[in-house]
C-alpha cells in the first residue's frame, strides 16, 4: 500500500519562503510577513493497493501470477483560518472500524 498526500490553497504556497531566526522560523512571501495559513486548505490523498495472486495450477497462456492495482483519490477542504504556520496539520485515515492505515504530518 502507498499513500501520497498533497496540500494547496490557490497560489498561497508558491513563493512562500521559510527563514530561520532566533527563536524559531518565520515565514515570509516577497518582503511581506505571513504568520497564519490561508483560510481553507485543500487536501488530496491518494492511495495505491496492490494485490498479487499466485494460482497452483497454472494455465498454458500465463504462469499462474496476477497483480492488480486498485487506485483511490480523497480530497479534504479544511478551514485553516488564524491557523499559525508554525503548527503541524496531522490526518489519520482510519477504516469503518477505526483501525488506522496511515497518518499524514505536514510541518512546513
Amino acid at each position: 500500500m502507498a499513500f501520497v498526500a498533497t496540500v494547496e490553497s490557490g497560489e498561497f504556497f508558491h513563493g512562500l519562503q521559510t527563514l530561520e531566526i532566533a527563536g524559531g522560523r518565520e515565514f515570509r512571501k516577497k518582503s511581506k510577513k505571513i504568520e497564519t495559513f490561508p483560510e481553507k486548505l485543500t487536501v488530496e490523498i491518494e492511495a495505491a493497493v496492490d494485490t498479487c495472486t499466485t494460482r497452483r495450477d497454472q494455465n498454458k497462456e500465463g504462469d499462474g501470477h496476477s497483480s492488480d492495482t486498485e487506485w483511490w483519490k480523497y480530497e479534504l477542504e479544511l478551514t485553516s483560518k488564524d491557523v499559525p504556520l508554525n503548527d503541524s496539520l496531522v490526518i489519520d485515515v482510519l477504516v469503518p472500524e477505526g483501525t488506522r492505515l496511515a497518518r499524514f504530518s505536514l510541518r512546513l
